[in-house]
């Protein structure tokens, strides 16, 4: 019992630094490989181009990460494993899939969207009181 709940902790635990890294971590990164490829002091489309295939790839493996570990979680958890059905062919009757609305299922998700959150929430105060003319661009 306490070797799953153990489990079940580090997994989240993995889930909220993967999320923070999609949008924190992986630019950095990206950006870094990039500097790399471009020249000493001047941009360079192969350093854009560099940029831009190295945040996708990065972005792609933590979300793919986050699958992975929703289900371990899934399975350490003793749940059953999610339906793997494309959108449009959800029951519309059926409102969600049997099971879904079991707390323990719902934890993940529930870490997700709350870095989501913080993410606008730190985007928003960056804009409104640090940046250099936050309402230039509107009026």
């Amino acid at each position: 019992m306490r070797s799953a709940t153990a489990k079940r902790v580090a997994i989240a635990a993995a889930t909220a630094v993967m999320t923070l890294n999609i949008w924190t971590g992986a630019p950095l990164a990206a950006m870094w490989i990039g500097s790399k490829v471009a020249a000493e002091h001047s941009l360079s489309m192969a350093g854009v181009c560099v940029v831009v295939v190295a945040l996708a790839v990065l972005d792609f493996g933590l979300t793919m990460g986050l699958t992975w570990l929703n289900a371990l979680y899934r399975e350490i958890a003793g749940l059953p494993p999610a339906a793997k059905r494309t959108i449009g062919l959800r029951s519309l009757r059926a409102g969600t899939e049997p099971g879904a609305g079991q707390g323990r299922a719902m934890a993940l998700e529930g870490i997700v969207v709350l870095n989501v959150y913080l993410a606008f929430a730190a985007l928003v105060v960056w804009y409104v009181f640090f940046s250099t003319a936050p309402f230039s661009l509107v009026l």
